[in-house]
C-alpha cells in the first residue's frame, strides 16, 4: 500500500507539471493566470466541497444505518475519504474503493464487513441513479431556457447525448447484474481463470484464487445484495440527496470564473461540467484524470480567455479531486494501512 501513497505522489506532481507543460506550449502564463484568483471564490470553493462530502457521507451514513449498523460519523468520513483515495487511484470499472471502505469500517471500527457492502452498493447505486438523473435534467433544462445549440455545436450535441445514454446503459446494466445470480455467478466464474493468469504475469507468482474461495466470498457478497435490494426507498432518497453535491461542481466553477472577473451563463457551466464529467466516467480513468481536465478546458475556453479557463479548472480539480486524494493518503499512512482489501488478504494468504 504504501508504494499506493508515492504513486499518488507523483502522480500529483505530474499532474501539476503536466498543466504548466500544456499551459506553456499553448502560450499561457498558469502562474501568472491563477494568481489572479479571487481568494474569497476559492474559499466558496472549498465550502461547496465540504458540503459535498458532507452530503456523501450523510447519505452513507443513512445506506449503513438502514443495514442495521451505526459507526460514529468521524468514522464515515475517514472511510469515505480513504475510499475514494483508493478510488481515485485504480481503474473506476474496479470495486476496490467501496471494498477498501467497508475493510477500513471493520478494521478500525469493528463493523460487519459484509452488511457495510450492503450500504456501499446501496450508497454506489443511489449515486449511479443520481449521475443518470441529473444529467438528463440538467440537458432538458438547458434545452428549454437557453437552448443546447446555442452553446455547442449540432455535433458536439448528439455526442454529448450518445455519452450520457452509455453511462444510463452501464447503471442500468449495474442493476440488471446484481439482480441476476447466476448469470453473474457463471461469469465471474470464467473470469477468475483469466485473474489468476493475468496476476501470475504481473505480480511474478504462482498464487491461484480459487474456486472454492471464490464461491464464499461469492455468497457473502450477494448475502450483502440481499440487504441492498430490500431498502430501495433509501436507495432513491440517496439519489435525490446527491443532486447536492453535483450543484456543488457546477457553483464551485461557476463562483471561480465569476471570482477572474468573466461574465459567463450558469447554464454554460453546467453544460461544461457534465459534458466533462460524462467523458471522464466513460473513459473509465480515475477521477477521469487528464480526460476532464481537456475536455472542460477546451469546452470552456470557446466562452471565456483560454488562461481564465486553464487556471479555473486547475484550482478547481485541485479542490474537489487533489483535496480528497491528499486528506484520504494521509489517512490511509496515519492509520498504518498497508494492505487494504479482502482480494489482497486472500490472494496473500497463499490458497492453492
Amino acid at each position: 500500500m504504501y508504494k499506493r501513497y508515492a504513486i499518488i505522489a507523483g502522480v500529483f506532481v505530474a499532474w501539476i507539471l503536466m498543466f504548466y507543460f500544456l499551459s506553456g506550449l499553448a502560450g499561457l502564463d498558469l502562474t501568472g493566470s491563477v494568481s489572479k484568483a479571487n481568494l474569497v471564490t476559492i474559499a466558496l470553493g472549498f465550502f461547496f466541497y465540504f458540503l459535498a462530502i458532507s452530503t456523501g457521507v450523510f447519505v452513507l451514513y443513512r445506506c449503513l444505518k438502514a443495514v442495521g449498523l451505526r459507526p460514529p460519523v468521524r468514522g464515515i468520513y475517514k472511510a469515505w475519504l480513504f475510499g475514494s483515495f483508493v478510488d481515485n487511484i485504480v481503474p473506476t470499472v474496479t470495486p476496490m474503493g467501496e471494498a477498501s471502505m467497508a475493510y477500513f469500517l471493520e478494521k478500525f471500527y469493528r463493523v460487519s464487513y459484509t452488511k457495510s457492502l450492503a450500504a456501499i452498493g446501496m450508497y454506489v447505486s443511489a449515486w449511479g441513479l443520481s449521475i443518470s438523473l441529473f444529467s438528463t435534467l440538467s440537458l432538458i433544462l438547458i434545452q428549454v431556457f437557453v437552448g443546447l445549440q446555442n452553446l455547442i455545436p449540432p455535433a458536439a450535441i448528439f455526442l454529448l447525448v450518445i455519452a450520457v445514454l452509455i453511462f444510463i446503459g452501464i447503471t442500468a446494466g449495474w442493476f440488471l447484474l446484481i439482480t441476476n445470480k447466476g448469470f453473474v455467478e457463471r461469469m465471474v466464474c470464467r473470469i477468475v481463470p483469466i485473474y489468476n493468469k493475468v496476476y501470475n504475469a504481473v505480480k511474478g507468482k504462482k498464487l491461484t484464487f480459487e474456486y472454492c474461495v471464490f464461491k464464499i466470498e461469492f455468497e457473502k457478497a450477494y448475502t450483502s445484495l440481499e440487504l441492498f435490494m430490500k431498502n430501495k426507498r433509501e436507495m432513491l432518497t440517496g439519489m435525490l440527496l446527491f443532486g447536492i453535491p453535483q450543484m456543488t461542481h457546477v457553483f464551485c466553477l461557476y463562483f471561480l470564473l465569476l471570482g477572474f472577473g468573466v461574465d459567463i451563463s450558469f447554464f454554460a457551466v453546467l453544460l461544461i461540467h457534465i459534458v466533462s464529467s460524462v467523458a471522464g466516467l466513460i473513459s473509465f480513468i480515475p477521477s477521469g484524470m487528464g480526460i476532464y481536465e481537456v475536455v472542460s478546458s477546451g469546452t470552456l475556453g470557446m466562452s471565456v480567455p483560454s488562461d481564465i479557463a486553464v487556471a479555473a479548472i486547475f484550482i478547481y480539480r485541485l479542490i474537489f479531486v487533489w483535496t480528497t486524494n491528499l486528506l484520504g493518503g494521509a489517512i490511509g499512512i496515519l492509520q498504518g494501512i498497508e494492505q487494504p482489501g479482502k482480494m489482497d488478504k486472500a490472494l496473500a494468504s497463499g490458497h492453492k
